[in-house]
């Protein structure tokens, strides 16, 4: 919310003279702004992935030592785009 105080202070149009992306969940952005382009982050399932981790590998300590499985592991989550109208033509 401040890039886009910023920008107005500056008399630059979104979208106009520059686009705007958040990230984040698009009804925190609703609240301050209308009709933002939003990158939408899949937040209860990256809370439930990152505990379903934790206790994997807590559970993974508690076997013996060549039993656990402490190698990193990398999980990818899909965001959702949600396009509004801060953004514009290239």
């Amino acid at each position: 919310m401040g890039a886009l105080r910023a920008l107005r202070a500056r008399r630059l149009r979104v979208p106009d003279d520059l686009s705007v992306v958040v990230f984040g969940r698009r009804d925190y952005f609703d609240l301050y702004a209308t009709d933002l382009t939003v990158v939408e982050l899949p937040m209860p399932e990256m809370a439930a992935t990152a505990a379903r981790l934790l206790i994997e590998r807590l559970e993974s300590r508690l076997e013996p030592m060549d039993g656990g499985n402490l190698e990193p592991r990398q999980v990818i989550l899909q965001p959702t785009l949600s396009i509004g109208a801060s953004v514009g033509k290239p």
